[in-house]
C-alpha cells in the first residue's frame, strides 16, 4: 500500500478520480509537538521491568527472546539495523528477557526527530507507553534533540491521550489518502472497513469481490466468516472459517471466544467440527 499526504484539502476529490481503480480510503491524522515533560519515568517503572537503550547490546543479547520485535521496527524507516544504530536511538522496556515495548526515534534531522512507539498487546493499558516515551524524551534531550514530534491518526484516542499526558501539544490536523497497489487488497480492505463499521452485508460483498480478484490472506477469510455469521449465512461462514484456519490465522482462542461466531456455536455443524474446544 501507499499513503499520500496532500494540501490543500481540495485534492481529495481529485485523488478519488485519479485513484478510482484503487478504491482509496481517506483519513485524518494529527501532529503534536513536545513542549514540557510532565512525568518522571522512574516513578512509573514497576518491579520486574527494566528500561534498556535500543543499541548494539540489546540487539546482540542472546538472552532476549524476541529481538525481531525491535529489529523489524528499526528497519521500518532505516535501511538496516546498522543504519539505525548509527543514526537513530531509542528505549526498550524489558520483562523476563522479553522486549514488551519500544520507543524509537524516526526521521532524525539535526536537533529534531519524530517518535515511533508500540507496546505488545498483552501489556497495553498499563501506562507503559507513557513510561517509555517519557524516558525516550529525557534521553533525546540529553543528546541535543529538542524538537520532537508525534504523529497519529485522529481516531487513535489512546495515542492522542498518551501524547498529551507526556507533554506534547497539538499543532495541526491533516488529511491523508491510503491506496493499495493490488485490486484484491483494496477490495479486502474496503470489506474490513465495512466490518469495523458493523455493516456486515456490505463487508461480505466487498470481500467476495476480493476473493474473485485473487485475495487469499487468512485475515480476509476470517473477516468474511464473521460477516457471514453475523448475517445468518452459516454455510458460507463455515467455508470461510475453514480457509482462515487453513491459512493459520485462526486458533482455538478465536474460535472459542469471538462474539461474531456466537450464532454458529449452537449449530450441529459446529458441534461436529469443534466439539473438543
Amino acid at each position: 500500500m501507499f499513503v499520500l499526504y496532500y494540501q490543500p484539502s481540495g485534492w481529495r476529490e481529485k485523488l478519488d478520480l485519479i485513484l478510482k481503480d484503487k478504491y482509496p480510503l481517506h483519513s485524518q491524522r494529527q501532529y503534536y509537538a513536545f513542549k514540557e515533560l510532565k512525568n518522571d519515568w522512574r516513578s512509573l517503572l514497576p518491579e520486574g521491568f527494566i528500561l534498556r537503550h535500543a543499541d548494539r547490546k540489546i540487539v546482540d543479547d542472546p538472552r532476549i527472546k524476541n529481538p525481531e520485535f525491535l529489529t523489524e521496527e528499526m528497519c521500518s524507516e532505516r535501511e538496516s539495523v546498522e543504519d539505525f544504530l548509527q543514526h537513530s536511538f531509542g528505549i526498550c522496556l524489558v520483562h523476563e528477557d522479553e522486549i514488551i515495548g519500544w520507543c524509537l526515534s524516526e526521521y532524525n534531522h539535526g536537533d529534531a526527530c519524530e517518535v515511533g512507539i508500540a507496546t505488545q498487546a498483552a501489556f497495553q493499558k498499563r501506562g507503559f507507553a507513557t513510561l517509555m516515551a517519557s524516558a525516550f524524551i529525557e534521553y533525546a534531550r540529553s543528546q541535543g534533540v529538542t524538537r520532537i514530534g508525534w504523529h497519529c491518526y485522529a481516531s487513535n484516542a489512546p495515542s492522542v491521550a498518551t501524547a498529551l499526558k507526556i507533554g506534547f501539544e497539538k499543532v495541526s490536523d491533516y488529511p491523508i489518502c491510503l491506496a493499495w497497489y493490488k485490486t484484491a487488497d483494496a477490495l479486502a480492505v474496503k470489506g474490513d472497513v465495512c466490518f469495523d463499521e458493523k455493516n456486515y452485508p456490505e463487508a461480505l460483498t466487498w470481500l467476495e469481490k476480493a476473493f474473485a480478484a485473487g485475495q487469499e490472506q487468512g485475515w480476509a477469510y476470517w473477516v468474511a466468516a464473521c460477516s457471514a455469521a453475523m448475517t445468518g449465512k452459516h454455510q458460507p461462514a463455515f467455508s470461510y472459517l475453514d480457509l482462515a484456519i487453513e491459512k493459520g490465522f485462526v486458533g482455538q482462542e478465536r474460535l472459542k471466544n469471538s462474539p461474531y461466531l456466537t450464532a454458529l456455536r449452537t449449530s450441529p455443524e459446529w458441534q461436529r467440527r469443534f466439539s473438543d474446544l
